[in-house]
């Protein structure tokens, strides 16, 4: 599994010599700037508010003295949750709104790898309806294990190890939305719940370089999606390859 995962992330280095290669480029500003959009108005919600909500629940505060603080510390604090909770949901609203995008992307890296003849594809709405309906029931699972992470971090000895593990659990859920551009073609949701459960190392190693790419301000936005579907195309066309 370690060296799935060790795959999985490198497979972001070939990835971007594939985008000149492929002719891919367009398909970085496209989703690119759908994702800055996004991003945007995500942020003007957070820094909007953030503060009306600390300030909200600083209100059961009924005593003068250090109100000031406790508003402030209320402030850091519903801020932060905010973010977090914001995060989730726009990782998810990427893999959901791009999906008709990264769809075009990896059949043109299949095309390319099976030398067959590129074929002009077109926006696909069921590759949109599909990325909802996934999405939806990872963000369940999602959120359940990180709670009960969370839970478990409230006990000393474990909390060293919680910060990794939910960090581990996002990448892997952001690895499978990766990986289903592609499946989308071959397995129905269930079988690809069971492509990925068995091929869990390629989709943490994705979503680790996923995950990263985001953190880095706009640069991340434009070519985390792409480069992600890339990477995890040929590594599923090459895990095929081996079953057959």
């Amino acid at each position: 599994m370690i060296r799935d995962v060790i795959d999985g992330f490198l497979g972001f280095f070939s990835a971007y010599k594939d985008l000149k290669k492929y002719g891919l480029w367009k398909f970085v500003w496209i989703s690119g700037g759908l994702c800055l959009f996004i991003g945007l108005l995500f942020f003007m919600v957070i820094s909007q508010y953030y503060d009306d909500i600390g300030g909200s629940i600083s209100g059961f505060y009924k005593w003068e003295k250090g109100k000031s603080i406790v508003v402030k510390i209320m402030n850091i604090i519903s801020g932060a949750l905010l973010s977090i909770g914001v995060i989730l949901i726009f990782k998810y609203i990427i893999l959901i709104l791009v999906s008709p995008i990264m769809s075009l992307v990896s059949e043109r890296v299949e095309q390319y790898d099976k030398n067959i003849a590129i074929k002009s594809g077109s926006f696909n709405l069921t590759a949109l309806l599909r990325g909802l309906k996934l999405s939806l029931g990872n963000i369940c699972r999602e959120l359940g294990l990180t709670l009960l992470l969370l839970l478990l971090s409230l006990i000393p000895v474990v909390a060293i190890i919680t910060g990794p593990a939910i960090f581990m659990v996002q990448a892997y859920f952001a690895g499978f939305g990766n990986m289903d551009y592609t499946m989308e073609r071959y397995y129905d949701i269930r079988q690809s719940r069971a492509f990925v459960k068995s091929n869990k190392g390629i989709a943490i190693g994705n979503g680790i370089g996923y995950v990263l790419l985001l953190m880095i301000p706009i640069v991340g936005l434009f070519f985390a999606p792409t480069l992600a579907t890339i990477s995890s195309t040929k590594q599923i066309l090459k895990r095929q390859q081996r079953i057959t």
